[in-house]
């Protein structure tokens, strides 16, 4: 910088220039900030952020505000979640030589595992004959059912940390055990008994005392008497039945661009849940009894999809509904464009043909897609398509006699 001063017989006046410096630089520019991140409980979330800067860039992660002294790197993975994680809010500071900028804010949502039924649970089990709830496939004395509730892996061998404990709590005795929160339609009771004779085993109160959203930890007191007595886990299946589905989700043949309506119905024990399953894989959001998708291209010709119904006994899955994407609107779309009392339409090598009493034929038998209601009159009774959609059209062409473009206008001659 540079400043001149001079008087001239006036006033003292000033003349120079102020040079400011190329060199200066901002802080790093946080050009992707962390996203909302939705996990099962028990499973890992991860967050990062792109970020450029001047030099070496540094990462210190924070949740709720506060540094939590994860790795300096762009990249952050939490440990195992649990429920009560769920709404906890992480962000991160990206700093250089130049000074530090702060991120947006990250939400996280955890989920409870997804309910796991004890018949699927056992298809894993190699031998058919074996998967019975009293089955013991692995002759460890444990039964299938008792290791479902457990969350042990089915076909596994036993050991002893998967089992109920005597713990010692220095004002006494207590049973613990724990159980997988995805087993269900079952109950599980802790049971005391003097003789172990059938008909001597009687319930003991057990209180929760742990719960990180997949597994519960359960106590129960151990009497101090000079009594001898043996406690044991009792676990059967519940009395009320799991889900059943009156009304299966049927296929759909849909044109691209268009999207089916799938619907399922089910009665059984307390509120019903519903999860909408694409190709095995859950849809987020599809939670109702009735989902329509987004409109389909296709590349989804042939999804399957399937439903989960969850109530109080537990979860069924429905049958598959296959659907079928054309490569234009379905013949049902194709026929409601057109308003002639009676036509014919060649779509490929399928002959549809609408009649002027409301019956529909799809080549030469009764189709319930072609039924509708009697459109408005038209002097001619039958029209020939060209192959696709677009050359669906309500043009009064000469009946029988008509050759047409791929846009659906009517072709010289």
């Amino acid at each position: 910088m540079k400043i001149s001063c001079f008087r001239s017989g006036g006033p003292l006046l000033a003349a120079g220039w102020l040079l400011l410096g190329a060199g200066l630089q901002a802080a790093p520019l946080i050009q992707v900030g962390p996203q909302p991140a939705t996990v099962i409980a028990g499973t890992s979330a991860s967050f990062s952020v792109s970020a450029t800067g001047t030099g070496s860039l540094h990462f210190d992660w924070r949740r709720g505000g506060t540094s939590i002294g994860a790795p300096d790197s762009a990249n952050y993975a939490t440990a195992a979640t649990a429920l009560s994680d769920s709404g906890a809010v992480f962000s991160v500071s990206v700093s250089d030589a130049t000074g530090s900028t702060q991120s947006g804010d990250a939400f996280l949502t955890v989920n409870p595992a997804s309910a796991l039924p004890f018949s699927t649970w056992a298809v894993a089990i190699a031998d058919p004959a074996q998967r019975g709830p009293s089955a013991m496939p692995q002759g460890d004395g444990v039964a299938n059912l008792t290791k479902y509730a457990l969350g042990i892996e089915p076909g596994s061998v036993v050991t002893f940390g998967d089992l109920p404990v005597l713990v010692s709590e220095g004002w006494g005795w207590v049973f613990r055990y724990e159980r997988d929160r995805s087993a269900t339609g079952i109950s599980v009771v802790v049971e005391r008994s003097a003789t172990l004779a059938a008909g001597s085993w009687a319930n003991v109160p057990a209180t929760k005392v742990a719960d990180d959203g997949v597994r519960e930890r359960w106590e129960a007191p151990v009497t101090a008497t000079g009594e001898r007595r043996f406690y044991r886990l009792g676990v059967s299946t519940k009395a009320n039945a799991v889900p059943t589905i009156g009304t299966q989700p049927l296929g759909a043949t849909v044109g691209a661009g268009q999207s089916p309506t799938l619907s399922v119905a089910a009665t059984g024990t307390g509120p019903l849940a519903y999860q909408w399953r694409k190709n095995g894989a859950l849809i987020a959001g599809a939670t109702a009894a009735t989902y329509s998708p987004p409109p389909l291209t296709q590349a989804d010709n042939g999804a399957r999809f399937t439903v989960l119904v969850t109530g109080e006994a537990g979860t069924v899955a429905s049958a598959e509904a296959v659907v079928v994407v054309t490569e234009g609107a379905s013949v049902a779309a194709l026929v409601d464009q057109v308003s002639l009392d009676r036509y014919t339409v060649n779509l490929r090598d399928r002959l549809f043909t609408r009649l002027g009493d409301n019956r529909g034929l799809l080549n030469g038998t009764p189709s319930p897609q072609l039924v509708a209601a009697r459109p408005a009159h038209r002097a001619f009774h039958s029209v020939r398509f060209c192959g696709h959609h677009r050359s669906v059209s309500q043009h009064r062409w000469d009946a029988n006699q008509c050759r047409c473009d791929q846009t659906g206008q009517r072709a010289a001659g």
